[in-house]
């Protein structure tokens, strides 16, 4: 048994149509992400989550659209706490530590390497507000998960 030319062409091109696909996906999402429409519902979904919660912080709607990094890693310290607890000791996230910790949670979108080296700068911050928004739902799903489980199994 050889190998075939054959199959290993199939495999060259889905690999192709992988990487493709993977970076269409990441084009579309960094259109979705630089859309002003988008950031509106993005600054709404945070904001009013944070109000829901008593967030310590008072931060107002026009704050999220360009937070300093102090704001940021506080809002993002607080919703990595709420997905697990058990990953960071309160106000220990650095800069460092971001891009693992993005990681470890499942973040679907790849962020651009300018995010990590100037977190709030205007023309990152569209894409860690999408990340901020995501972890907000994130919570949200997670805690309907728990009091369905709390009502199914008592």
């Amino acid at each position: 048994m050889g190998i075939s030319f054959k199959n290993m062409n199939e495999s060259s091109r889905a690999g192709s149509l992988a990487k493709s696909y993977l970076n269409s996906a990441s084009k579309q999402e960094s259109k979705v992400v630089l859309d002003k429409n988008a950031q509106t519902t993005y600054v709404d979904n945070i904001y009013n989550y944070l109000l829901d919660v008593g967030f310590e912080t008072s931060i107002s709607a026009k704050v999220l659209k360009q937070p300093s990094s102090k704001i940021f890693f506080s809002i993002f310290n607080h919703l990595i706490n709420t997905i697990d607890p058990n990953l960071l000791s309160k106000n220990t996230l650095t800069e460092d530590k971001f891009p693992m910790i993005v990681k470890y949670i499942g973040y679907p979108y790849l962020l651009p390497k300018a995010v990590f080296v100037a977190l709030t700068a205007p023309h990152t911050w569209p894409h860690l507000l999408c990340l901020l928004s995501w972890m907000v739902d994130l919570v949200k799903f997670r805690k309907i998960i728990m009091q369905e489980k709390s009502k199914n199994f008592g």
